[in-house]
């Protein structure tokens, strides 16, 4: 588990709504580490046909096992993706959420999430399905982390001025005794 004293960021939202890419950005601004969506690792290399939530669990304890193994020795990283995205991926997906999804959602908590809007052009890569229910996924992720009352901001805009808007989110809500 973090250090309590490590800042997780995680950063979510819909299909090819930026998170990677600001993800690198912002571990590059802040001289932190960033830690990659497993998932998208796997099915980029294993490209199954069909999957079921045993399937999402597994590559969410993956995740964590990784995301934990990099904020143990760090004050601050950057997650490209956390539970949030699984529970809500589940939800679309099947219609529902597998419990331990759930309790992972629950247990595994980010001292601060930013949640991408999908007002970037849809990119098809070969990996993503879901182009038309982006606006959807986006008000699953802040209906869910609203209900959990766990903090996040909702982050828009095109190039640098999306970039912009996660940086004075951030800024409003890091410690101000603290040099990042």
């Amino acid at each position: 588990m973090a250090s309590p004293k490590t800042l997780k960021i995680a950063i979510v939202g819909p299909e090819s709504s930026g998170k990677t890419e600001l993800c690198k950005v912002l571990s590059s601004h802040f001289k932190r580490p960033w830690v990659a969506e497993y998932a998208r690792k796997y099915f980029e290399r294993f490209k199954p046909d069909h999957y079921d939530q045993e399937l999402l669990v597994s590559l969410l304890c993956e995740q964590m096992r990784i995301e934990s193994d990099i904020s143990e020795k760090n004050s601050m990283v950057f997650c490209d993706t956390a539970p949030i995205n699984f529970v809500v991926w589940s939800k679309f997906r099947f219609g529902d959420v597998h419990p331990e999804i759930l309790n992972l959602f629950k247990t595994h908590t980010y001292w601060f999430t930013l949640v991408l809007k999908p007002d970037l052009s849809w990119v098809d890569d070969g990996i993503r399905i879901n182009p038309d229910d982006r606006h959807e996924v986006f008000e699953a992720h802040c209906k869910y982390l609203t209900a959990s009352a766990m903090p996040f901001g909702i982050v828009s805009g095109w190039g640098v001025s999306r970039l912009h808007s996660a940086l004075n989110l951030l800024k409003s809500v890091l410690p101000a005794n603290k040099s990042y």
